[in-house]
């Protein structure tokens, strides 16, 4: 996982399936499988570092916030993320409330 990022990783989070997903300062996402040295899936779009990854609590989405100014919502099935704007500045934290709320702090 280290030698994939370019620069620092700055983020983890464990996925359904014995999955995990990384982040870091290329704005880039890898989601992995346990014992494979490449990752199963890498997902683009932000254009700066990723802060935070956070799993919905039904497992479907992975969300990440970043330096970027955006959120976004990423379907684990595949298909392409939603992006959340309305930031100002570095996005730098994310939470699921219990009723499946998306908050993020900045």
């Amino acid at each position: 996982m280290l030698l994939f990022h370019e620069g620092e990783l700055s983020a983890v989070a464990a996925l359904p399936n014995g999955r995990f997903a990384s982040a870091g300062a290329d704005g880039r996402i890898a989601i992995w499988k346990i014992g494979r040295g490449e990752p199963a899936q890498i997902l683009e779009g932000h254009t700066g570092p990723v802060a935070d990854l956070e799993l919905s609590p039904d497992g479907s989405m992975l969300a990440s916030a970043s330096w970027d100014t955006t959120v976004r919502l990423w379907p684990l099935a595949g298909g392409l993320a939603r992006v959340l704007e309305g930031h100002r500045a570095n996005v730098n934290a994310l939470a699921f409330l219990a009723d499946a709320t998306l908050v993020s702090a900045g």
